[in-house]
C-alpha cells in the first residue's frame, strides 16, 4: 500500500486561457497529469488564470477539475 505523505510545498499553476483554443481539453490534461502524481494530495496549489474575455466558465471549469 502506497503511503502519501503531505510535502512543505506550494504549486503555483499559471495558466493562459485562449478562446481559440480547445482550453478545456489542455487544462483539464494538464490537471488530470497533476492528480495523477498525487500532488494535489501533497501539496497547496494556487491556480492563476489569464484570458481573454469573462473567466467564469473558466472559473467554473478549474473548480470541477480540482474538487
Amino acid at each position: 500500500m502506497a503511503v502519501r505523505m503531505k510535502l512543505n510545498a506550494i504549486v503555483v499553476y499559471n495558466v493562459f486561457i485562449s478562446r481559440k483554443s480547445d482550453w478545456r481539453a489542455i487544462i483539464g490534461g494538464q490537471i488530470a497529469e497533476l492528480r495523477s502524481y498525487g500532488l494535489f494530495e501533497m501539496a497547496e496549489f494556487h491556480i492563476v488564470v489569464t484570458c481573454e474575455g469573462e473567466s467564469d466558465d473558466v472559473r467554473a471549469f478549474i473548480a470541477d477539475q480540482t474538487d
